[in-house]
């Protein structure tokens, strides 16, 4: 008889689960996305196209999700909102949160909803479905 070794838990028992939507950043926006990185001397390829929602799960607002760096760290970051059953239709510049505990900082933009993401499940540990 083989037994199967139990799967991998969705998050972390004493961290906050995360919402972790998943969507694609329409080509439009990608391009749009591409063209601001060429404008600042980024790598236009830096641009993530597969999109989740990094915020503390929610059952109100819409998701949120890191697009890419600009070039000046200073600046923020560029990032994409949608809700449930529709694709992003806009990107938008943010400040990168300014909190931090211990080395660690928040990955999220400034005044985002719910906890940091050192207190969420880290969306990249998530199994993609």
């Amino acid at each position: 008889m083989n037994v199967e070794e139990p799967s991998t838990q969705a998050f972390i028992p004493t961290l906050l689960p995360v919402c972790g939507s998943l969507t694609d950043l329409p080509a439009a926006l990608q391009d749009a996305a591409r063209t601001q990185a060429s404008a600042e001397g980024a790598d236009p390829g830096d641009v993530e196209s597969k999109l989740r929602c990094i915020l503390q799960a929610h059952v109100a607002g819409d998701h949120q999700a890191f697009v890419r760096e600009l070039a000046d760290s200073k600046d923020g970051s560029l990032w994409a909102e949608w809700s449930d059953g529709q694709d992003p239709a806009g990107l938008s510049v943010r400040s990168d949160c300014p909190a931090r505990r211990a080395d660690e900082a928040c990955c999220s933009f400034a005044h985002h909803p719910g906890s940091h993401t050192y207190d969420v499940t880290n969306p990249c540990d998530l199994p993609v479905r």
